[in-house]
């Protein structure tokens, strides 16, 4: 079965926190609710502000990235391109591939038989202790004698992973003209699922369970991308020690999820020749703006700012061949399908190769329709066995669901000495914790001055920006930050030391003093009116992945609301404001408060997590997930933040 953002579920609930001593403390205040209320408007709410702000700015790093490759000519400035963006996929993707590494065991479980290859049911070792099941299709040697190509089949969101029939389709018809096909479940799909209950349950898959496993690879510095690399890295590894396979003739293809590993895998392992995604590639912008952005695999940290669309991945193994296939009723934009085909090959014109990139289309919908399984089978003929083939689909699965799995269990992490993607993230978490010290008393400053680094802050007193404040007729006072940004705001005026509110306060009275209601970035009444990204990680997350690709995470933006906003408060009156902040909103305001102590008052703040590391629980609050702070867990925790509050 497919996945769709449909079918995720509801998120497990956690406490919301508690009040925390020192100079976070309760400042008892006591609110008026009515204060809080926003009548409806028909004008652009502040959150379709926002969001159009950081989709604009989305588009002009990507516009920046088009100019620069559309401007080069010779092969040797080609070169120099490449090499820019192999860097900066080797930094964002790499973390766990390992430059010396071993090669991988291979368990072949048992093989069946089938007419003109056999399929094996194989245990590939990943990196990190795990195992990766896969099929592995042989055709017969009497017709095709080794050494063969082979192809890598990376699969797309299916619940079924790598037995998904029209995988086994695919794959099989490879094995009928004479290609060696390995196809392997991904993480949280197939045999490959990671978290479970009591009873056995999967706690969540595919899309949803991506996110979850993504946001904790963002806070210690690495991502699902790689994650998944390094899983088509090790197949590969697997693949070129096989006596039948020809090392000098790899390919790789994959429709949707598969399309984005195919994509990435290509650019970053330069074993693999030849590519065939399916029903991926199109242009972040067009994507962006007409269904969002994607689970986490397809967000790279800083990506848009380093003007890096998907023809800046096809180009960058150029003249290498790739062949596009698009369903042209697909929900990823045809439009820009068609689109950067056309930039990439401007690259691959540059080096005499036009004829290595191409473009193939179905009338379909999202799907490895039989036609584009054809293609790309045929593809892989002219470019890896020198042939022009004239390829019909196998028509069915050959294996069923029972005769498909590699596990004896079902599932590989169910097995005695698995070590699943959580427990190794989180792992790796507390031998960050234990290098930061953060049972000790030590390490506060050094840590905070990382944390300040991470958000982009310099040495010293931190340089607010000005701010500019629309008053509606309803009495709500919209603020518009330097970044694009829009917050909802409403004052009370008041006698004494100003108050800023964040988040959900209990509110009962009048307040006495003068008090600045502010919802920050994706909080309160900023919140976007939608059907929350992927199901799952709440009303922030689709803002948040937008940030990812900025490389400017949802948190720093909310701290840089706060503190611009602080900064006014204490011009206009005189003396800083004190702070109270709940729920989420109180993550940004605890880094706020952290990082500029002198612009606030007392400080009263709630977050819903103590420290980075609640995160890694299997019952983690999913809408907690869009406020990482991308390599936090590298530099600091939470706890940090607190301890520099409480001197």
């Amino acid at each position: 079965m497919q996945d769709s953002p449909e079918r995720q579920k509801t998120p497990h609930a956690v406490d919301r926190g508690r009040e925390h001593g020192g100079n976070v403390k309760s400042l008892h205040l006591v609110l008026l609710a009515t204060s809080l209320t926003l009548p409806a408007t028909a004008q652009r709410e502040p959150w379709e502000i926002s969001r159009e702000a950081l989709l604009r700015d989305i588009e002009a790093g990507l516009a920046a990235g088009a100019r620069h490759r559309n401007g080069l000519e010779s092969p040797a400035e080609v070169t120099a391109w490449q090499r820019r963006i192999r860097d900066f996929l080797e930094e964002r993707l790499g973390e766990f591939v390992g430059a010396h590494r071993a090669p991988p065991d291979v368990i072949t479980v048992r093989t069946l038989p089938r007419d003109g290859y056999r399929i094996e049911h194989l245990l590939i070792e990943a990196f990190d202790r795990s195992w990766i099941p896969a099929h592995r299709y042989v055709p017969d040697a009497a017709r095709f004698p080794a050494p063969r190509p082979a192809v890598l089949v990376a699969c797309g969101h299916s619940e079924e992973g790598k037995s998904y029939p029209l995988y086994q389709r695919g794959a099989a018809t490879l094995a009928q003209h004479g290609f060696v096909a390995l196809c392997f479940d991904p993480v949280e799909q197939g045999e490959r699922l990671q978290e479970f209950d009591e009873s056995g349950k999967a706690l969540r898959w595919g899309t949803r369970a991506h996110n979850v496993q993504g946001a904790r690879a963002l806070l210690l510095g690495t991502s699902m991308a790689a994650v998944m690399v390094a899983d088509a890295v090790r197949c590969v590894d697997a693949l070129v020690r096989c006596d039948d396979v020809d090392a000098e003739r790899l390919g790789i293809c994959g429709n949707s999820g598969g399309g984005t590993q195919t994509v990435l895998a290509f650019a970053f392992d330069e074993r693999l020749k030849v590519a065939a995604p399916s029903c991926y590639v199109t242009s972040l912008p067009q994507v962006l703006r007409a269904i969002g952005p994607q689970d986490a695999e397809q967000l790279l940290r800083g990506q848009a700012t380093a003007g890096i669309d998907h023809a800046d991945l096809l180009a960058v193994r150029a003249p290498a061949p790739t062949l596009v296939c698009a369903a042209q009723r697909d929900f990823f934009p045809i439009g820009g399908t068609r689109e950067t085909v056309d930039e990439a090959r401007k690259v691959y014109a540059a080096l005499s190769a036009s004829d290595h990139l191409a473009l193939t289309e179905v009338d379909a919908g999202h799907g490895w329709d039989a036609k584009l399984i054809e293609a790309t089978v045929e593809w892989f003929g002219r470019h890896l066995l020198d042939e022009d083939l004239d390829v019909t689909c196998v028509a069915n699965a050959p294996m069923t669901a029972t005769e498909a799995q590699v596990c004896e269990q079902g599932q590989v992490e169910l097995h005695e000495n698995a070590h699943p993607l959580p427990a190794r993230l989180r792992d790796y978490a507390q031998v960050l914790r234990a290098q930061l010290h953060l049972d000790a008393e030590l390490g506060e400053e050094p840590a905070l001055a990382e944390a300040r680094r991470l958000f982009g802050f310099r040495q010293g007193p931190i340089a607010t920006r000005p701010i500019q404040s629309e008053h509606r007729e309803d009495g709500v006072q919209w603020i518009r930050f330097a970044d694009g940004t829009t917050a909802p705001s409403t004052r009370h005026k008041g006698e004494g030391r100003p108050v800023l509110v964040l988040g959900n306060v209990d509110l009962r009275s009048t307040p006495e003093r003068p008090t600045t209601w502010l919802s920050p970035l994706c909080t309160g009444h900023a919140q976007p009116k939608e059907k929350a990204w992927y199901g799952s990680s709440g009303p922030a997350g689709r803002d948040a992945a937008l940030g990812i690709l900025l490389d400017r995470c949802l948190v720093a933006i909310q701290t840089r609301q706060i503190l611009d906003v602080a900064a006014q408060l204490r011009a206009s009156h005189g003396e800083a404001p004190d702070l109270v902040a709940h729920g989420p909103a109180g993550i940004a305001a605890l880094h706020a408060a952290a990082f500029a102590r002198s612009l606030f008052g007392e400080v009263e703040i709630e977050t819903p997590i103590d420290s980075w590391l609640d995160l890694y629980e299997p019952d983690v609050d999913e809408t907690l997930l869009p406020y990482v702070v991308p390599g936090a867990l590298r530099h600091y925790d939470l706890r940090h933040l607190r301890a520099a509050l409480e001197r």
